[in-house]
């Protein structure tokens, strides 16, 4: 495998699994309502982490009483939920891999970069100068995160904010020359950061899952 198409791939699945979890997350926020723990009779899961969530996902709003919504036996008694199996749930298992990919990713990657820090580089590479909130689109990071991601990377000297030549009003991230030093080495290995983590399937099921997963974001 050539360096570029190695990168390439280590590229495409960092991003397509990130945006996975983003759209995952964005979808738990908006299901979870203050009175969801009144009407579910299951305060445990009263706080929206993204993947505690996976329980209503796949069970509906029957969680925490043992009954699948409005199911009734003839005499009008209640007839058990279908039983629910955790390690088969889709937001469980993506989490297991997220887990997993994140230990390699923090273990391997160079120059104590983040992910998100990672992804903002590894975007600015890609595609040149941009704006914050067009970066943070690009990177499927909201306004607030990708903030906080180039006040962080310009603090240490990879990124650097200036006005557009062609509108000053308008404010461009730009790489500086350590930071373009600093991503090309970073993407190197972000490269072999995604043959490890895909090390458990073979070249044709790699394939497959990221044709997934990319559909899935």
């Amino acid at each position: 495998m050539s360096g570029r198409s190695s990168q390439s791939r280590g590229g495409g699945f960092i991003g397509g699994l990130w945006m996975l979890i983003q759209r995952f997350s964005t979808l738990c926020r908006q299901l979870f309502r203050p009175d969801f723990a009144r009407e579910t009779n299951c305060p445990a899961v009263y706080t929206p982490h993204p993947f505690a969530a996976a329980l209503f996902l796949f069970r509906g709003p029957g969680l925490g009483r043992g009954l699948s919504a409005g199911a009734k036996a003839k005499g009008g008694a209640a007839v058990p939920a279908k039983r629910y199996i955790l390690d088969r749930q889709a937001g469980f298992i993506l989490r297991q891999v997220v887990q997993r990919h994140i230990a390699i990713f923090t273990k391997r990657m160079l120059y104590e970069l983040t992910p998100t820090q990672f992804a903002a580089l590894a975007k600015l590479y890609e595609v040149g100068p941009c704006s914050q909130n067009r970066l943070g689109r690009l990177t499927a990071m909201d306004a607030a995160t990708i903030k906080g991601v180039i006040d962080r990377l310009t603090k240490r000297g990879f990124t650097e904010v200036r006005a557009d030549l062609q509108d000053a009003r308008l404010l461009m991230v730009h790489l500086t020359g350590r930071g373009r030093k600093i991503t090309e080495s970073a993407m190197r290995e972000a490269a072999r950061i995604t043959e490890e983590t895909l090390a458990p399937l073979s070249r044709a099921e790699q394939g497959t899952l990221l044709r997934l997963l990319k559909r899935m974001c």
